[in-house]
């Protein structure tokens, strides 16, 4: 099986853009894995390790988003349960019950919004869990994923976790209730796991970055076709590739919040693209995935 660690540093400055420097590394994982546990059921939780190693110690993290490419939905309402496993060594050769019996701690809910369709599903912020390991110095970040709706907790000891080449399973599919997506392992990279940390340099204050205030959002993200973005009433809406290029703007009428639809030329690629919302001296950024 490949072990090949692969990373991404994406450096967003864009001078009179956003106004401010931060940075994404976009980690893919080195292991992944599900294990089913039973007992009034029969859960499927999936482990995702991530070598972090390469992210230079002592950054300000202020934000880590786990994504994964659902493409099976069963019965689900869209929450999620995460935690970390305190488990440098776990890999996919380990047994079941040795991955699941892993300490934890730091757990995130997300209460809804998490793979209720098929494409790309966005965790909420995880930071708590990813600091965990890297304010540690540790090499690896395990994270875990259960349907909070499972109430499945024991593994059966000496059997083998689930370590597919095309299929990460969450939630009880004994009965239908969860969601498959793609593990590190699948043939189309772009639709494995990713973990996107955002951090403010070594040495850049905080302090210094224009105010965030400005609520906005992009839905669906990824999208394949156009994604509408809600601002305040009355923002200028501006979408820029990764080079600073300006593709499109609009302003929202001053009337009421309102969604603003973008959909790009055909001419435009796959990729990550910025939206930025600006009101008055205040301006918000935020990170689409085009997926043609």
């Amino acid at each position: 099986m490949r072990r090949v660690i692969i990373f991404t540093l994406t450096m967003l400055i864009f001078a009179g853009v956003c106004g401010a420097q931060t940075e994404e590394f976009i980690f893919h994982p080195c292991e992944d894995v599900y294990i089913k546990t039973f007992g009034g059921g029969e859960g499927c939780n999936t482990f995702i390790k991530f070598d972090i190693s390469a992210l230079a110690p002592g950054q300000t993290i202020t934000n880590v988003e786990l994504g994964v490419y659902v493409f099976n939905v069963g019965i689900w309402d869209g929450d999620m349960l995460f935690w970390n496993a305190n488990n440098q060594t776990w890999d996919e050769s380990s047994t079941a019950s040795e991955i699941w019996n892993s300490p934890s701690s730091d757990t995130v809910s997300q209460f809804s919004g998490f793979g209720e369709i098929v494409g790309f599903a966005v965790s909420t912020n995880l930071a708590d869990i990813f600091n965990r390991d890297y304010e540690a110095g540790h090499t690896y970040c395990t994270i875990v994923m259960k349907d909070p709706d499972d109430e499945t907790s024991m593994s059966s000891p000496d059997t083998d976790p689930f370590d597919l080449g095309d299929t990460l399973k969450v939630g009880d599919w004994l009965f239908g209730e969860g969601i498959m997506f793609r593990p590190r392992e699948y043939s189309d990279t772009l639709y494995v796991p990713r973990l996107v940390v955002t951090y403010i340099p070594l040495g850049v204050e905080e302090q210094k970055m224009l105010p965030s205030t400005v609520e906005i959002t992009a839905f669906p993200n990824p999208f394949n076709s156009s994604v509408a973005i809600t601002a305040p009433a009355g923002a200028e809406i501006e979408i820029y590739d990764l080079l600073g290029n300006r593709l499109w703007s609009k302003t929202i009428p001053r009337s009421a919040q309102a969604n603003l639809v973008w959909k790009p030329d055909e001419n435009i690629p796959s990729g990550v693209y910025i939206v930025r919302a600006a009101t008055g001296n205040k301006s918000a950024t935020k990170r689409i995935i085009y997926l043609k």
